[in-house]
């Protein structure tokens, strides 16, 4: 039973982010689109002098949960990046996967991690659910994109756990 709320929950929440998506897209950006991030969002990524790599709890937080959270998602934990081999290659696995990527996605979204990158007075916010493929892209209006990367998975745990920070149980 718990597992058909979920599923039932995780759907609306899917429907809810793609409604959401498309009608916030301007005029200029309608019609197909490839899967990739905007010139504007890669460019905060790619400049971006802090860089934070987050570990979210996959289920969305309660309004009364008073901890921190990045978007609707409990924080576990996070860690600056600041070798820039290591933010070179936490991106190179975002934007592979994204080119890899095809098809429609499940619509469970548990994400389980999470990155902010500033870059002077801009940012961006970028929620991932590797168990799903799906990356939610927060800069100006929230877009919903495919991903599809093995290694992205394990770099992004790997990065966590050598920073000591714990990961969300699946």
């Amino acid at each position: 039973m718990k597992k058909r709320v979920k599923f039932a929950l995780a759907t609306f929440w899917r429907m809810v982010l793609t409604n959401v998506n498309w009608s916030e897209t301007r005029a200029e950006d309608s019609g197909p689109r490839p899967n990739a991030l905007s010139k504007e969002t890669r460019t905060i990524l790619d400049r971006s002098e802090k860089f934070v790599l987050y570990s979210i709890d996959p289920e969305p937080a309660e309004e009364t949960d008073r901890r921190q959270r990045f978007h609707r998602y409990r924080i576990i934990g996070q860690t600056e990046i600041k070798d820039a081999k290591l933010k070179n290659e936490l991106l190179a696995a975002i934007y592979e996967g994204m080119e890899r990527a095809g098809g429609p996605f499940a619509s469970c979204f548990n994400p389980r991690h999470g990155i902010k990158a500033t870059e002077g007075t801009n940012s961006v916010d970028l929620v991932i659910c590797f168990e799903c493929d799906q990356i939610v892209d927060y800069a100006g209006t929230s877009q919903t994109w495919g991903l599809k990367s093995e290694r992205g998975e394990k770099l992004f745990n790997r990065t966590l756990k050598n920073a000591g920070v714990p990961l969300a149980k699946k």
